[in-house]
């Protein structure tokens, strides 16, 4: 099945395995379809790279050369920021400096991934999970690498471009080119259920820790705090917290149908964005600063979230380039195309302000008479 109506079918079907995922299973389920979830994914890495390989008898010289071939850039492939090569030199160094600095304090410090270390018992447990959780990140990081190489190599940057301008077919176009296509017999075959599988639940598992976070910040802090007052029982709060889960899953179904068709890349970048401009100051403030106060964890977190949305539209990549979220427009006249170099410190200098101008404020009002 193919077309629009096929795939939002299946944007529903996913999205009802994602309310019922965090409904019913609360964070231990989430925790079992993470476990699942990394052992499918590494699987799937590992057997996909060691085909690839093999098609390129286990040389990874013959491979990066065919992969420069099929970019269109031979003679500087390997260079880094070739992304953001159509501007100048000092842009491409910033935008490439910012896209590391988004990907790694972004994933850091998005809230379904920091809400796994409460799970642990205690620190120690904690530190445990945290150098486990490296490692695996640094085995899919390089194998991942080697995906990308053979699908450049295999594939080619036009194809890839010409299926999707974000290019997060090339995983699935790599495997069908190394099952055989259409021709593929049924041991290749398995090589694309593996990845499909591996695709899935890699989706599934993401959006429903995702979906779990945002349906415990509606729970805990709307309804416990705002609505009821802190007068409530733990039933009542987890009862809140399933409901609160099923109504941000339909929201983010019809969301998710909306926008089919975007450009997922831009999506994915600003949430990282937001998360790197928001949290992480916000953390660091909280851990290591005991002047920081209320005032300045609202500046911090509000200040940082319009200032990452804000750059971001105005910047390339929300319009003005063909590879805009909204290319027929240009309202583009911020120059990078990664905003955590702006937004970042300026999260960090209002967090600062809010809490300097707050402590202020505090000592010049005048003290209540204390009566006997």
């Amino acid at each position: 099945m193919s077309g629009p109506g096929a795939e939002q079918t299946a944007i529903v079907m996913i999205g009802a395995l994602v309310v019922c995922a965090t409904a019913f299973g609360g964070m231990r389920g989430m925790i079992a379809i993470q476990v699942i979830k990394t052992v499918i994914l590494l699987a799937m890495a590992v057997a996909v790279a060691a085909v690839l390989l093999h098609r390129f008898h286990w040389s990874p010289d013959s491979l990066i050369e065919a992969a420069g071939r099929g970019s269109g850039r031979p003679e500087g492939y390997l260079r880094p920021g070739l992304r953001f090569a159509a501007g100048s030199p000092v842009q491409g160094t910033l935008d490439f400096i910012g896209l590391m600095i988004t990907v790694v304090l972004g994933v850091a410090c998005m809230p379904h991934v920091a809400t796994q270390l409460n799970t642990a018992p205690d620190a120690a447990a904690a530190r445990r999970t945290v150098r486990h959780t490296i490692a695996i990140v640094g085995a899919i990081c390089l194998l991942t690498t080697v995906l990308g190489f053979g699908a450049a190599a295999l594939i080619g940057a036009p194809k890839i471009l010409a299926a999707d301008p974000g290019a997060t077919s090339s995983l699935l176009m790599l495997t069908a080119d190394l099952a055989g296509g259409s021709s593929a017999q049924t041991g290749e075959a398995w090589l694309v259920v593996l990845v499909s599988c591996a695709v899935f639940i890699t989706t599934l598992a993401v959006v429903a820790s995702v979906t779990l976070a945002a349906a415990g910040s509606v729970a805990h802090d709307l309804v416990t705090n705002v609505v009821r007052r802190g007068r409530t029982t733990e039933g009542r709060e987890v009862a809140a917290a399933r409901i609160a889960s099923a109504l941000v899953g339909v929201l983010s179904i019809c969301l998710a149908v909306w926008v089919q068709g975007w450009n997922m890349g831009f999506l994915s970048t600003i949430s990282l964005a937001v998360a790197s401009s928001c949290l992480l100051p916000a953390l660091v403030y909280s851990l290591f600063w005991r002047g920081f106060t209320h005032r300045g964890l609202l500046w911090t977190l509000y200040g940082g979230l319009g200032c990452a949305l804000g750059l971001q539209v105005v910047s390339p990549v929300f319009s003005g380039s063909p590879m805009a979220l909204f290319p027929e427009w240009d309202i583009a006249w911020f120059p990078l195309q990664t905003v955590a170099l702006v937004s970042l410190p300026v999260a960090f200098l209002l967090g600062w302000l809010g809490s300097v101008t707050g402590q202020r404020r505090a000592a010049a009002l005048p003290e209540k008479p204390v009566r006997a």
